[in-house]
């Protein structure tokens, strides 16, 4: 399935200049990295998409792996991408619907948002523009860039409603005194 996925994303992101390292595509910008991370379900046929931003200064050599970011959240806190295109990011998917009718929504429901949200974050503003207008508030922002990007601890952490009440079923929750992350409920 991640071969599957690297052949969906991986045009668009070289195109925008992104460079390829094992399961992560990457951009070292002027002022903004970039990178997007396929991450295999230890326990299913699911793949996550990770995407985590750093300022430029921050990154040693033009390499930081996702997980290093300072700001950090999976494709589906993008709210542009639907519920049925995280469904598809499912290995039975692919399965179920063939291949290239697999390709096909995948490119549009997920990579569509996806490329189009790393195309349009190159610097610090932007990325804060994305986080207030296209991301889910949910996300792990490490403390450095939270100042940086003018971002309070509250607006961090707002819960939302249980999904049993109609929300997502998430809630942040503060891991240290540096990061903010979320976690299920």
């Amino acid at each position: 399935m991640v071969g599957e996925l690297s052949a969906v994303f991986g045009k668009p992101l070289k195109d925008l200049g992104f460079r390829r390292r094992r399961r992560s595509w990457y951009r070292l910008g002027p002022a903004l990295y970039s990178v997007l991370n396929l991450q295999a379900s230890e326990w299913d046929s699911t793949v996550y998409l990770n995407l985590g931003f750093s300022p430029a200064a921050s990154v040693v050599g033009d390499w930081l792996p996702e997980r290093k970011c300072m700001v950090r959240f999976r494709a589906e806190r993008i709210l542009e991408v639907p519920l049925e295109g995280i469904r598809l990011l499912d290995g039975e998917a692919l399965a179920a619907v063939g291949a290239q009718a697999w390709r096909d929504a995948v490119a549009q429901q997920v990579a569509g948002p996806v490329v189009g949200m790393l195309d349009r974050v190159v610097d610090l503003p932007r990325l804060r523009h994305a986080l207030d207008a296209e991301v889910s508030p949910h996300v792990m922002v490490r403390a450095e860039v939270r100042q940086l990007l003018e971002v309070p601890r509250q607006a961090c952490c707002q819960p939302s409603p249980p999904a049993s009440a109609g929300g997502r079923g998430r809630a942040c929750t503060t891991t240290s005194p540096d990061t903010a992350r979320v976690s299920t409920t």
